[in-house]
């Protein structure tokens, strides 16, 4: 899917892929955001293909095992699972963090005034300062978290998880969600979107997984880097 992309790139691969009956470009005339985006994707797979599974990829990941879906329709098999989540490797070989939680109703408040200082701190050009303190700030109570001796919870990277929140740069869909929606909750455009699609599940009892025998490369954030870390 493109996503009004600016460059022309979506033009691009479709003269590349025309002859390819496996790949299917869509192209969007507006930019819909994170959530709408794929499910331009996952709506077209989904009634075009009548697809058993959809997998919503980010386009700087990378698939780096050759049993990928056989691997996945092992864990189908195992779990009936209907989202499933890979491990995911990041760049200088660390992995993305697994987040057993919901953030709660105060977290959440905290995290949206984040977001509101972003956000004014961008118009007034002076985010970069701002986040540069903000971590200074954020090493220091660390610190001092540890001398409190506060417990920080240890996840194992390498442990297979049920019912967490997966991350959204790869999510898989088994026919058990399939069958039920179009997508991604699509009253977002930009983040969160794992949030509610662990409490979508949750309240319709769906099972997600994270399985950390499937491996994908992500390149993270290559695509908001290519934004924000320029004038």
């Amino acid at each position: 899917v493109d996503n009004n992309s600016s460059n022309g790139t979506g033009l691009l691969l479709k003269e590349e892929y025309k002859n390819e009956n496996r790949i299917n470009v869509i192209i969007s005339d507006k930019n819909l955001g994170f959530a709408n985006g794929n499910n331009l994707g996952f709506e077209y797979a989904k009634y075009k293909f009548k697809a058993d599974f959809i997998i919503m990829i980010n386009n700087d990941t990378y698939l780096i095992q050759n049993n990928f879906c056989e691997k996945i329709i092992e864990e189908y098999k195992n779990s009936k699972f209907a989202v499933l989540g890979p491990k995911i490797i990041l760049p200088n070989n660390k992995v993305n963090p697994v987040v057993k939680n919901l953030p709660t109703l105060n977290e959440f408040k905290k995290y949206l005034k984040r977001l509101k200082i972003d956000y004014i701190t961008t118009l007034f050009y002076v985010n970069s300062f701002y986040l540069n303190v903000r971590k200074i700030i954020k090493n220091i109570f660390i610190k001092m978290k540890w001398k409190q001796n506060i417990e920080v919870e240890n996840v194992d990277y390498d442990k297979r998880y049920e019912n967490i929140v997966l991350h959204g740069c790869a999510l898989i869909f088994s026919k058990e969600y399939i069958n039920l929606f179009d997508g991604l909750d699509n009253r977002t455009f930009l983040y969160n979107e794992e949030d509610l699609l662990a409490l979508r599940l949750k309240n319709h009892n769906l099972k997600n997984v994270y399985n950390p025998k499937i491996v994908i490369f992500h390149n993270e954030d290559s695509a908001t880097n290519a934004i924000t870390k320029t004038k």
